[in-house]
């Protein structure tokens, strides 16, 4: 190389060197194109990043305040939820919040329609948007009741567990909010105790897990939010007096004649589409398939037996009144959507290695008693009701979706089996392995632990009348409702005993269509607005005289629960 750049004479060659530098100057210059321009498209790319944040801040703020307003609108009673309805759920649309703007829809919780008149839980989506880049944001909560007559819950279904006597947790029992329910998602606690209060006859396993739950006691009603975070810490909750809770109705004398014919004993197999007041013992025969269609009843003065094998289906409103004992073998009892179940039992109730619940969306879910269950209807469906001092047995491994309620009974999960809904009875006990699993949906916010409840003078104590209904059939609670111009709410099995003529106006929660098998209508049939007549008539004429009305819930009951914020969407992600 030396070699090359020596001249001819011996002398260094310029003209090489001359090369060598407009090659370095080239590069030089390539070199410095090269990070003008990367420079120049890191400015256009951070300039562009700067206005996606500025819009994406604008459209989280939008939907944050937007959020706010809408919460604003909702817990003002006089907002009119049916308007509502008609538009699609729309609340507001076009809203201006700075730069951007905010569109609200609302919908039931429990039914995922538009939210109407009728819903109590509802789940608020509002979304911001700012130069097509958008951000929305959740919130859930309890509707705020209007001001009227006041409602009360008289079957303490807000109570997981409710005892009038002793409750034992063995094991590792569990108590914990049923996961699949569209409500779990408020976090609210389960409930269980005592009526009295006392704790004194509460024995819990070291073992037993109880998730996210309150125990009933004696105390005042939480006056601010200082006062409900304390009682939440003590995991209590806090009533200012002992619960009254009334006994199961017991059923009309049976008449001369029966509606079926007077059978000494009856068979349910295939489709059935008649009442039947069998004079024996009625059975669905071990392998047998029944379907119960329309508006059923049952008077059955012997014994009611499912047997091994056999398939109920109950595709409307079925009531069955066992006077003497309920025996369900492994069997399968599935209850279609919009159709009710009601067993009232005189002596016994046993499920032994049995399904009992909503219609299963899942044909592989078989017993599932580990607390995942699928919702498919929640525990509104059926009912079991013991009207006298018998016995509960639910074991080897059966799962029960609904409510039992045995104010004067013995009631035992065992073996590996689930409740999901709830339970009442005098001496509770839940075995090893076993589960109850809380329905919140069964809470309706007018019941004991509800400080605006009708059961609640304003001055916290108990309306008199209330201990004053003995049982819950329709003489006590029409009586009730005369007297305290109160709108009494129970199951309507259990409230409409005496076959007062029910009122089929808008507030039956019955209709055609969820006696067909809609998927449609409403899940929570148990709320009662299935009133007699003559309740109603009494209510408005209390409403007329300027009687019953009691003042909007407080702000502690009125809370929406934030569930944040969805991923962002929009141009150049």
């Amino acid at each position: 190389m030396r070699s090359a750049m020596i001249s001819t004479n011996g002398r260094p060659d310029r003209r090489a060197h001359r090369g060598s530098a407009i090659l370095l100057a080239l590069v030089a210059v390539g070199v410095a194109t090269l990070l003008g321009l990367s420079l120049a498209a890191t400015r256009d790319a951070n300039v562009a990043a700067s206005r996606n944040l500025a819009h994406a801040a604008a459209a989280r703020a939008a939907a944050a305040g937007a959020m706010e307003v809408a919460v604003d609108v909702l817990e003002d009673p006089s907002t009119d939820l049916a308007a509502i309805s008609k538009s699609g759920g729309v609340l507001f649309e076009g809203l201006a919040v700075g730069g951007a703007s905010a569109k609200a829809r609302v919908h039931d919780l429990l039914t995922g329609l538009a939210a109407d008149d009728s819903s109590e839980v509802v789940e608020i989506v509002v979304e911001g948007t700012s130069s097509g880049i958008s951000q929305t944001a959740r919130a859930v909560g309890r509707l705020p009741r209007a001001p009227g007559a006041p409602t009360a819950d008289l079957d303490c279904s807000e109570f997981a567990l409710l005892a009038t006597g002793t409750l034992v947790f063995e094991g590792d029992a569990c108590l914990a909010v049923w996961s699949g329910s569209p409500l779990a998602i408020l976090a609210e606690p389960v409930a269980y105790g005592l009526a009295s209060g006392s704790t004194a006859q509460i024995a819990v396993s070291p073992d037993a897990s109880l998730h996210g739950t309150v125990a009933l006691s004696i105390g005042g009603f939480a006056t601010d939010a200082e006062m409900h975070d304390e009682h939440l810490a003590d995991k209590m909750v806090r009533i200012p007096a002992a619960i009254h809770v009334p006994l199961a109705a017991v059923p009309i004398e049976r008449a001369a004649e029966s509606l079926g014919g007077g059978a000494a004993d009856t068979l349910l197999d295939g489709y059935i589409a008649y009442d039947a007041m069998p004079e024996g013992d009625m059975r669905v025969p071990a392998r047998a398939a029944a379907t119960l269609r329309g508006v059923r009843s049952f008077d059955i003065a012997g014994n009611l037996r499912i047997e091994r094998g056999a398939q109920l289906r109950v595709e409307g409103e079925t009531r069955f009144v066992v006077r003497g004992n309920l025996v369900i073998e492994p069997a399968t009892v599935e209850v279609a959507a919009g159709a009710t179940l009601s067993f009232i039992v005189l002596g016994d109730a046993s499920i032994d290695g049995a399904y009992v619940g909503g219609e299963r969306s899942n044909p592989e879910e078989l017993r599932d008693a580990t607390g995942r269950a699928a919702y498919d209807g929640g525990a509104s469906r059926v009912l079991l009701s013991l009207a006298g001092g018998g016995r509960v047995s639910i074991s080897e491994g059966s799962v029960v979706k609904g409510e039992i309620y045995a104010p004067e009974a013995a009631v035992a999960v065992a073996t590996r089996s689930a409740v999901y809904g709830r339970v009442l009875g005098r001496d509770v006990r839940l075995g090893a392995g076993c589960a109850v699993f809380y329905d919140p949906a069964l809470d309706d916010r007018s019941g004991w632990t509800a400080r605006a409840s009708g059961i609640w003078t304003p001055t916290g104590a108990v309306r008199t009348e209330v201990r004053q209904i003995a049982r819950l059939d329709g003489e006590s609670l029409e009586r009730f409702a005369v007297e305290t111009g109160v709108v009494p709410e129970v199951s309507p099995s259990l409230g409409s005993l005496t076959l007062l003529a029910i009122e089929d106006a808008d507030d039956d929660t019955r209709s055609d269509a969820g006696a067909a098998g809609s998927g449609t209508s409403r899940p929570r049939e148990r709320a009662s607005v299935r009133i007699a007549r003559g309740i109603l008539r009494a209510i408005e004429a209390q409403r007329a005289n300027g009687h019953g009305v009691f003042s909007d819930v407080g702000e502690l009951d009125r809370a929406f629960v934030s569930l944040g914020f969805d991923p962002m969407k929009g141009a150049d992600e």
